[in-house]
């Protein structure tokens, strides 16, 4: 899909592009929850080329590469956790203590 797209968005996906090199060497905060959601069943852009390294949290979904964000799983999931951070967040009155939902 990443070939197929003229558009910057589509370039900067490709494999091996620039901004995917600047992204990988970028050290996530200590206080950011980095939650990357993929998909088992995407043939467009297969899980193992998708898995996040430490200290994001991988959450693979069983949907296809379109139908991932209308998956009932991932909703769940990110309910989940946003709602654990933002009661964290009001008990410590900050969401950098809580640690990841």
């Amino acid at each position: 899909m990443a070939y197929a797209d003229r558009s910057g968005g589509g370039q900067a996906l490709r494999p091996h592009s620039v901004w995917l090199a600047e992204l990988n060497g970028t050290t996530v905060p200590s206080d950011v929850l980095w939650v990357n959601y993929c998909s088992r069943r995407d043939l467009v852009a297969p899980l193992a080329t998708t898995w996040a390294a430490p200290p994001a949290i991988n959450v693979s979904v069983p949907r296809g590469h379109l139908r991932i964000v209308k998956s009932g799983e991932l909703a769940r999931d990110l309910m989940t956790r946003l709602l654990a951070s933002e009661e964290c967040a009001n008990m410590t009155g900050h969401s950098s203590r809580c640690g990841g939902a």
